[in-house]
């Protein structure tokens, strides 16, 4: 049957929605021009730019000036979320197992697809500018920083020197469960707040800090390299401690690494740098969580972020992540089991998947093979 030339772009659009639902076009990448589906389709230009128009409307494709239609981002979740849950939880000793080393000694291999450790692509990370930065370097520098503002070897440090200035051994801590009413210290770990997707850089605890409560800490290393090792925080009321700290641990925080990341600041490289990478980083996470909505069981809930590299993936409670783990393993695939998430079982049937590498032919085999594997899961 033709449609009638009213209803040829409603049927265009749906065309070409169905193929960005199945992966054949990814967010991020160009359409046809205008021009070429006219010739393949034998419709009207004006046809097809009502098409593209209506996928506008529909969320799916956006027009960039003088350059084309791009499949777009993801606007949130291509399946449903988890549920909140509120779940009382006891203190607890926390151990690193041997699942955990396994992963972080799976770093330095590149056979195995790291799906589950929180490191980009070195496809993303501005590698070619800091090492001309490096290479211009006179030699070691001063660093100069705002009184409040104490610089750490890397990100992990700060956490740790924040938490042992305001913790003892025998404390409980409470984690992503603060009580500032109660005069408890809440060490805020920032990793991935400008990894942001939006408009704007979500609200930070310290912004809300009166009273000095709040320890900042943030990283340069998930924005620039996993190897630039260069923290920092803010330690509000405790700066006096962490200062002792650090004088007994590190002593100083190397200022060449410092100086390299401030010449980058400094010439507005970080910030075109950070445009570009959440704009990859958010077609990378839709690419991943639209893949994941294809080949899971049905029932697969996803929270899809607002920023960062992860999507958190909740399968039905029959699954075990730890088996899935293992499964996946075994075909070179390596995940994060959602039972290390937690010092108790609450997270057993999830995954956490890394979105920071660059979405190829090769990560699509990989999400199916793994949902292939999880419904033969018995």
């Amino acid at each position: 049957m033709t449609l009638s030339p009213n209803f040829q772009y409603v049927a265009l659009a749906d065309e070409i929605e169905t193929g960005i639902t199945k992966g054949r076009f990814e967010p991020g990448e160009k359409l046809p021009s205008l021009r070429k589906l006219h010739l393949q389709m034998g419709l009207s230009i004006s046809t097809v730019h009502q098409a593209y128009i209506e996928l506008e409307k529909r969320g799916r494709v956006e027009a960039k000036e003088k350059s084309g239609f791009y499949v777009r981002a993801l606007n949130g979740n291509p399946m449903k979320r988890p549920p909140l849950l509120k779940i009382k939880t006891e203190p607890c000793r926390v151990m690193v197992n041997d699942l955990a080393k396994t992963i972080i000694r799976d770093l330095q291999s590149d056979d195995i697809l790291m799906l589950g450790a929180a490191v980009p692509s070195r496809d993303l990370m501005p590698l070619k500018q800091l090492s001309r930065i490096m290479k211009s370097m006179p030699g070691p520098a001063f660093s100069t920083s705002a009184d409040d503002i104490i610089t750490t070897s890397r990100c992990l440090d700060a956490v740790s020197l924040c938490l042992r200035s305001v913790a003892g051994p025998g404390d409980a801590v409470l984690v992503e469960s603060p009580a500032e009413e109660y005069d408890v210290p809440i060490i805020e770990d920032d990793i991935y707040g400008d990894l942001f997707y939006g408009d704007k850089r979500p609200a930070t605890f310290k912004s809300m800090d009166q009273t000095g409560h709040v320890l900042y800490c943030s990283p340069f290393s998930k924005a620039l390299a996993p190897g630039l090792r260069t923290g920092w925080t803010v330690p509000g009321k405790y700066k006096d401690a962490v200062l002792r700290m650090k004088l007994n641990t590190t002593i100083s925080s190397p200022s060449i690494l410092q100086s390299v990341i401030a010449e980058f600041i400094k010439t507005g490289a970080y910030d075109r740098h950070l445009r570009q990478l959440r704009n990859k980083l958010k077609n990378q996470a839709s690419a991943m969580a639209m893949a994941v909505s294809r080949y899971f069981p049905k029932d697969t809930r996803i929270t899809f972020p607002r920023g960062g590299m992860f999507i958190w993936v909740e399968l039905n409670k029959k699954y075990d992540s730890l088996e899935i783990y293992q499964r996946a393993y075994q075909k070179k695939i390596s995940i994060l089991p959602g039972a290390l998430c937690s010092s108790s079982d609450r997270y057993k049937h999830c995954l956490r998947i890394n979105c920071g590498l660059k979405w190829n032919q090769r990560l699509e085999a990989a999400i199916k093979t793994m949902g292939d594997m999880i419904n033969e899961y018995s």
